[in-house]
Formats: structure tokens, sequence, C-alpha cells
């Protein structure tokens, strides 16, 4: 078995990407765990001896790092991918996220390696990745599962050293992302992707609506996931504050309301077109609120408090500003853009100042410009800095429609398809042979866009 010493070196090397996760590391993961369950079983105690609880804990994080960085190797569609091999190396980062998530379920004293459910959650992304139905299916399975395990291994850890319910909170915390994201990458997936389904005849245009109600869904426990994880954060502050590096002790950074407040973002304003549909339908309104208007209003004040907690004001230790990832700075423009289009004349002020298209808190045509603009321009890499997600990608004509109906609702009838056409550029698949055609066909089929 893996020592205390090799333990962290070997966690520490993972993080920093100075270690290769391959098969011969994984089998040596596989192996411990084994032997964990083995001394469980011939100990027959509620609690290991002090060097076994200790290793725990660091076997844990190990299977956490490994199972991420080996999730973060697998491309989307991997197992339809045309590159043979690129499909190899991500169908063989699959297989080993698999290994590590059968080697953590069960192990022995698990509660005592709380970090260890890092491995579903990588599992789950995995699946996802699989861009099926069944992917998807197994993604939500493995969300629900990890979501047992927590209550239990909560419930077991009451009595233990506080340190051990913090570790499990900061894992918690990735777990409810993972859901956001899972949510989220199915939507998008769908949503700008219609089109060449269509054309390939995976999908039939009489699935729209299915598919738009199974989003909607989808994207409401999302949502309600990011909340929760906004809130977790807020628990785990107040227990033990933040930190300024991930540890053996510590994971949740000082920046840790970002991506949940980016996530949950994303999602609300994924399902807020859709609301439209379903009050044709006459659905009833989700929220338990009286109307759809009503629900609409809540669902667009969620989003502007989920944006808020992006901007939230992050010193580190010495007093300095702690600036955005440019992952992060790149999906502000792309919210502030989306909201842009989805509520034209809406105000959302920001307190970020690296780039002058912030500096515009009426989202309004300016705005509009001065967002894609930002996002069309090359950054320090010299590459463009970023597409517009799905408002500048969708495809399914349904979804484009309530695009459209909703910017009526905020008094603006047209003037998207305009966008689209002029900033073609920002469709994350504007290189793919014949996209464009098939966004004009798009397009074309929705009136008054």
């Amino acid at each position: 078995m893996m020592d205390t010493e090799e333990l962290e070196v070997l966690c520490l090397g993972v993080r920093a990407r100075t270690i290769v996760v391959d098969k011969d590391l994984v089998a040596r993961i596989e192996a411990d765990a084994e032997e964990y369950r083995r001394l469980r079983d011939e100990l027959e105690t509620p609690l290991p001896p002090d060097d076994v609880r200790a290793r725990l804990w660091l076997f844990g994080w190990l299977i956490y790092e490994t199972s991420w960085l080996l999730t973060n190797q697998v491309r989307p569609g991997f197992e339809t991918l045309s590159e043979i091999d690129e499909r190899a190396r991500s169908m063989g980062a699959a297989d080993l996220v698999s290994r590590l998530y059968q080697a953590s379920v069960p192990l022995g004293w698990p509660e005592l390696a709380p970090r260890a459910l890092g491995a579903v959650r990588a599992a789950a992304l995995v699946a996802s990745k699989r861009d099926t139905a069944r992917g998807y299916a197994d993604a939500w399975q493995l969300h629900r599962e990890s979501r047992i395990k927590y209550v239990l291994f909560e419930e077991n850890l009451v009595a233990e050293d506080a340190a051990y319910l913090t570790a499990l909170r900061e894992t918690q915390l990735q777990l409810l992302l993972a859901e956001t994201g899972t949510a989220c990458r199915v939507a998008e997936r769908l949503l700008t992707g219609w089109a060449e389904d269509v054309e390939s005849g995976l999908r039939s245009p009489r699935e729209e609506t299915r598919w738009l109600q199974d989003i909607f869904r989808d994207l409401t426990t999302g949502a309600a996931r990011g909340g929760e994880a906004l809130d977790l954060v807020a628990r785990i502050e107040a227990m033990g504050g933040l930190v300024e590096s991930v540890g053996a002790d510590r994971m949740a950074l000082a920046t840790a309301y970002r991506n949940p407040g980016i996530m949950t973002a994303r999602a609300l304003l994924l399902l807020l077109p859709v609301s439209f549909m379903l009050e044709r339908q006459k659905r009833v309104p989700s929220g338990g609120h009286a109307t759809w208007a009503e629900a609409r209003n809540a669902l667009f004040e969620r989003f502007r408090a989920s944006y808020r907690a992006v901007e939230s004001d992050v010193r580190r230790g010495d007093g300095t500003t702690w600036e955005l990832l440019p992952d992060h700075a790149r999906s502000v423009v792309q919210l502030r853009l989306t909201a842009a289009l989805l509520a034209p004349g809406s105000t959302l002020p920001s307190r970020l100042s690296f780039a002058q298209c912030l500096e515009i808190d009426h989202l309004g045509d300016e705005a509009v410009e001065a967002l894609s603009s930002w996002l069309a321009e090359p950054g320090s890499d010299g590459r463009q800095r970023g597409d517009a997600n799905v408002i500048g990608s969708a495809t399914m004509p349904a979804y484009l429609r309530e695009i459209g109906e909703m910017r009526r609702t905020f008094g603006v009838d047209g003037g998207y398809a305009s966008w689209r056409r002029r900033w073609h550029m920002l469709d994350r698949s504007a290189a793919d042979g014949g996209r464009r055609a098939r966004v004009e066909r798009a397009l074309d089929a929705v009136d008054g866009l």
C-alpha cells in the first residue's frame, strides 16, 4: 500500500500535471482500494487504525485528482470521433475513469476518504460526453448516486472531526456543479448540433418539442443544483473560511463563488426561452408562480443574483485583487451577451474592468455589438477569444422561435437573425464545412426572427 508521503506527492504531482496518470498508476490505486476493503473485512471495526485513517484521507484525494485529470482528456462524442488516434485516447481515458469509479465503490471506510466521491462526478461527466441518450441517462443516474452517498457519508461523519465534514462538503460542491454542468452540456449539445443531427438522420424535426421539454426539466434541476452550490460555498466559508491554495487539508478556494455563479447563470438563461413553449401548452408555471410571466421574472432575477456571485470581490491574503481566470472572463462576456439578446433593454451593472464592453450597463444594441466584438477579437494567444455559446450557435428551429418570442416581450421584434448572420464567426461550429448553410436554413425556418 502507498504510504502517506507517497500519496501526498502523487496528489500534488497529478494536480500540478507533473505526474502522468496512466494505466499503471490506476492499477496501483485499484490494488490499494482492494487492500482497504480486505482490511475492513479483516478488522471488523467501526474505525480503522490511525495510520490507515491518514492514508485513506490522501487516497480519496488521489482518486479525486486522477479521475478529474482523465475526465478532461475525454472529448465530447468520443465514441464516434472520426480521428482514430483521438478516439483511442479518449476511449482510453474514459476506461480509466470507469476503473477509478469502480475502485472507489465500495471503499473500506469510504466516509473517511470523502474526496473519493469525485470519481462518481468524473464517471457522470464522461457518460454525458458520449453524447447519446443512453449516455445522458447514465450520467443522471450517477448524479443521483452521488447525492445518496453524500447524505449517507454526512450522517456517518456527524461525530467525526470537523475536517472530514468540511472535506465532504467541499467535494459535494463539485458534485453539485457536475449536475449543473451535465444539464447545460446536454442542452448545449442538442440545441447547437440540431441541424447536423437532423441532416444525418440521428434526430427528427418531430422530436423538437419532446427534447425541449426534457431540456427545461433538466435545466431546472441543474439551476437548482447550482443554487445549492452557491449556498454550500457560503456554508463552507462560515465553517472554516475559504483558502488561497488547494492542499491536503482544504480545497475550496476564495474564488469558489465564481464557477457556481457562471454555471447557474448559464442554466437559467438557457431555460428561459423554453418557458414560452410550455406556456402555450398551458403547463403549470414553474416555481409555484401564478403566471409564466412571473416565473420568467423570477428566473431572470435568479440569473442576476448568480451573475453577481461571479463578480464578487475576491482578495488574496496580501490584499491584491484575485483576477478572473481567462475562461471565466470569457464566460462573463458570453453571459452578458446572451442576456442582452434574450432581454434587450434590461440592465446588468458590472464592477469588472478587464474589457471596455463591461462598462455598458444597459443591454441594448450598443452592448450587443461591443460584447460581440470582444469575443471575436484575438486574445493574447492570437486566436479568437471565444464564441457566443448557444445564443450564437443554436440551430433548433423550435428554440430559435422561443428566442424571438422572448425578445418580443422586451419590445423588440426581429434583429436576432441579422445579428447571427453578421457575427457568424461567433458560432461555435463556424469552421465546420456547410455550417453557414445549415444555420441559414434554421434561421429562415422561423418568421420574424
